[in-house]
């Protein structure tokens, strides 16, 4: 509503319609890295149309959509505008697929070699079409952008779980021998792996991992170059002996002994930052009350005998473990135990078990122990020999 007037929001939106379908947009809308008039007055006509009357989209001319495609994906949108950024390409994707899919490439690509950020809404975008998830991820797999191109599609792709993105990864880490750009390109795979959650490929990373000290040494300092912690997705698919296989790893390549010290203002390196991912992997560990959390830590100590917090960090575990798992009793319960001495609590099946299994011995020592009390029982067999 303005000043009462309930029609001014759609008038506004009509006239946004009827200039994207009037006015043909620019085939390049951004010569020379600087953005045409026209490329900002069509971003903010679509703009207008889906926020102020969104069933008027149905109204914009398929030729329409195609000559404003380069314009709306090469758009710098807000992070508030960026959820409608990305819902725009995706209604012009159902109205020209093709054209969408060539936009958004040639988008990423004109960003990518400008050395310019990937917008989100770009990237899920990608994610969520088939096709260009596909035509993206291929391009990556192939080689078709350097080093530092291909970790920015990575990072975005695989933090969204793009399926095609993790095959993408699968293919560079195949690859790796063939070439040390191939190399580098799998070592780049690999560090967003291990940073962003490998998911389906934890097994071939963890080979990669796992084949030589120069090859880890290679992909653990690329994954925290930036990122002075693991984050949290990463940690959550790994299983308690996946991370302590990790700990063994880093602990093993980067013991605590040769951490960094620093005095005054100093700007963290990639082995300060793995420190930090040491001591995280651990405490992830032991902050798990698991059965197999605490062996995986007895796992943990195994490995370095000499280290004794280590043998207090599995202790600290399978006590609090036990804590957390025991019931306390009621007050009935204890007045019942102290009443009868025979009584027992009983808190698990195996606690179940064992004193069934005390009963019955007890009784067995009752029928054939010194006495043999049985014969008081079964005195006569059934042939009547007593």
């Amino acid at each position: 509503r303005d000043g009462g007037d309930v029609r001014r929001p759609r008038r506004v939106a009509e006239r946004g319609l009827a200039y994207v379908n009037a006015v043909e947009g620019p085939a390049d809308p951004a010569p020379n890295g600087t953005a045409l008039w026209a490329m900002t007055f069509g971003f903010v006509a679509l703009v207008s149309i889906y926020e102020l009357a969104p069933d008027l989209l149905a109204a914009v001319e398929p030729r329409a959509w195609e000559t404003w495609l380069p314009s709306l994906a090469r758009s710098e949108s807000t992070v508030a505008e960026e959820s409608v950024h990305g819902a725009l390409l995706e209604t012009a994707y159902e109205r020209a697929p093709v054209a969408t899919v060539q936009a958004v490439y040639d988008s990423l690509e004109r960003r990518l070699t400008e050395g310019r950020w990937l917008p989100s809404s770009l990237m899920t975008v990608v994610a969520r079409i088939p096709a260009l998830d596909a035509r993206v991820n291929d391009a990556v797999a192939r080689g078709v952008f350097d080093v530092d191109q291909t970790t920015s599609l990575l990072e975005g792709l695989i933090a969204l779980r793009s399926t095609a993105a993790f095959d993408a990864s699968r293919r560079l880490l195949t690859a790796r021998r063939r070439s040390q750009i191939a190399y580098e390109r799998a070592v780049c795979a690999a560090s967003v792996l291990l940073r962003e959650g490998a998911g389906p490929r934890w097994g071939q990373l963890w080979r990669f991992l796992t084949d030589r000290d120069i090859d880890a040494r290679a992909i653990l300092s690329r994954s925290a170059a930036r990122h002075d912690f693991v984050p949290r997705q990463a940690l959550d698919e790994r299983s308690d002996d996946e991370l302590a296989d990790l700990y063994i790893l880093l602990a093993r390549l980067y013991p605590e002994e040769t951490d960094l010290w620093h005095v005054g203002v100093f700007s963290p390196s990639s082995r300060d930052n793995l420190g930090h991912w040491r001591s995280q992997v651990l405490r992830e560990l032991s902050t798990r009350r698991r059965l197999t959390a605490v062996a995986a830590l007895r796992r943990v100590m195994d490995a370095f005998p000499g280290k004794d917090w280590l043998v207090q960090t599995w202790l600290e575990a399978e006590v609090a473990l036990s804590t957390e798992q025991w019931n306390a009793p009621t007050v009935g319960s204890v007045l019942a135990l102290a009443e009868r001495r025979d009584t027992r609590l009983v808190d698990s099946g195996a606690q179940l078990l064992d004193v069934l299994e005390e009963s019955l011995s007890r009784l067995q020592e009752d029928l054939q122990g010194k006495w043999r009390g049985v014969v008081g029982l079964w005195d006569q067999r059934s042939d009547g020999y007593k």
